[in-house]
């Protein structure tokens, strides 16, 4: 199969492409449509999102939420915030469980999300527990 991606580009500026046997775990369906909000006021402190930036789609967490953005706290815990003001470029988190063959809402470890101290340790609980039961095919 070769696969074409959208939004990664060659150095020379064609679509970048891959070659990838058919049972490949690359190869997976589409994310849940439900993936965007349509306004930057929808999302949470504590929602797990991606923002795109730098040509890279970065993992993280919901720190701040305004009527004209959203700041993020990159997962990798490097200090880097990164501040959504295009719904276009933020969309909630999911990652492909390859054991279950579904989309599922993106749940960085506890100490990462605790670290940021976004929430309350109840909160937290009740936010991870509500990601947990979130399953899309």
């Amino acid at each position: 199969m070769l696969l074409e991606y959208i939004e990664f580009l060659t150095e020379t500026g064609e679509k970048l492409t891959e070659v990838h046997p058919a049972n490949s775990p690359h190869l997976r369906p589409p994310v849940p449509r439900q993936k965007y909000l349509e306004q930057l006021s929808l999302y949470k402190a504590g929602d797990t999102v991606e923002v795109y930036e730098e040509d890279i789609w970065w993992q993280g967490v919901v720190t701040r939420v305004s009527l004209s953005a959203v700041n993020v706290c990159r997962a990798e815990l490097d200090g880097v915030v990164l501040v959504a003001s295009n719904p276009a470029f933020i969309r909630l988190g999911y990652a492909w469980d390859h054991g279950m063959g579904v989309w599922r809402r993106y749940i960085p470890p506890r100490q990462i999300i605790s670290r940021l101290r976004v929430l309350r340790k109840e909160q937290l609980d009740a936010k991870l527990q509500e990601h947990s039961l979130l399953l899309y095919l």
